[in-house]
């Protein structure tokens, strides 16, 4: 995958370590940055393919509509074996709650937005590679003897288009869920580090039969969706400053 091959470029030993051996951290029915993850991703996920199965286009839903297709999505995922586990806890209801206040919030900013683009979610959580619907990436491994190569597969976030029939041209672009705030890093890519969008849109183009039909394909680009709230430290002096300002108006 996308992420192994950023691995073996980032720490070979740990690779070693996850892929080889497949160490595993001891399961804790505790709510960590990595299961928040999944359970961001996995809203998003189940409200866009809710949105499709329906054919409902989410800027024609009033912001309450919204919010009762997400409560409804969150009732299915929280009454499944991975979650309810976590619920028992008393605090980890008031992070479910926390981060449902987040999804919320987010869900709504993108609806507000369609309002100024064509582009509505076509897929979510889309596979590429071996078994999956689309090709993946065939890479070549150069200073080797005979051939060889490197098969990528991986999966996309959500992939949004926009068809303009009349021109017969369709465009795409890839979101990708990101719990705190990230910028492309080019020298990152260069070095083998930071592959995930590049290897995205190099996805988008050849299979572009597969998203477009006969029509052409054009990219608009491949984007990060922060999904987390940024929190200031109560030290922090613009805060501090901020708070005394109100103090004395």
């Amino acid at each position: 995958s996308v992420s192994q091959l950023e691995t073996f470029y980032e720490n070979s030993y740990e690779y070693f370590l996850t892929y080889g051996l497949k160490l595993r951290r001891r399961f804790e029915n505790e709510f960590d940055v990595i299961q928040a993850g999944n359970y961001f991703h996995e809203t998003f996920d189940r409200l866009v393919k809710r949105l499709n199965q329906q054919k409902i286009d989410l800027a024609d839903l009033s912001s309450i509509e919204l919010e009762q297709m997400l409560n409804s999505v969150r009732d299915v995922m929280k009454d499944e074996g991975k979650y309810a586990q976590l619920m028992n806890d008393p605090f980890n209801k008031y992070l479910f709650k926390c981060l449902d206040h987040t999804t919320s919030k987010v869900a709504g900013n993108w609806r507000r937005s369609l309002e100024k683009t064509p582009l509505r979610a076509g897929y979510s959580e889309l596979s590429f590679g071996l078994g999956a619907k689309i090709k993946g990436l065939s890479l070549t491994v150069p200073d080797l003897s005979g051939q060889h190569y490197v098969d990528l597969r991986g999966k996309m976030d959500r992939v949004d288009l926009a068809n303009f029939a009349d021109k017969d041209q369709v465009i795409a672009q890839v979101i990708d869920y990101k719990s705190s705030a990230k910028k492309f890093d080019l020298g990152m890519f260069y070095n083998g580090i930071a592959l995930q969008m590049v290897s995205y849109l190099d996805v988008l183009t050849k299979n572009g039969q597969f998203f477009a039909g006969d029509d052409q394909l054009s990219l608009l680009g491949a984007f990060y969706q922060t999904v987390t709230r940024q929190l200031d430290r109560l030290n922090n002096k613009k805060l501090i400053d901020r708070c005394q300002q109100n103090a004395h108006t």
